[in-house]
């Protein structure tokens, strides 16, 4: 399974992977956000950090 390679940070603590830079640039569209952060991000994974 792919996994996501483009995220998006907006309103200072919201973010959502996408698969597509277009996919990425309709929710920015629909959502009518200006002020956000797009990164492409080849082979990204999440990593969980314990105390």
């Amino acid at each position: 399974m792919k996994e996501p390679e483009y995220l998006l940070t907006y309103n200072a603590s919201s973010y959502e992977w996408f698969d597509s830079e277009e996919e990425m640039k309709e929710f920015v569209e629909e959502n009518d956000l200006t002020s956000y952060e797009a990164l492409y991000i080849p082979q990204a994974y999440e990593v969980e950090i314990e105390d």
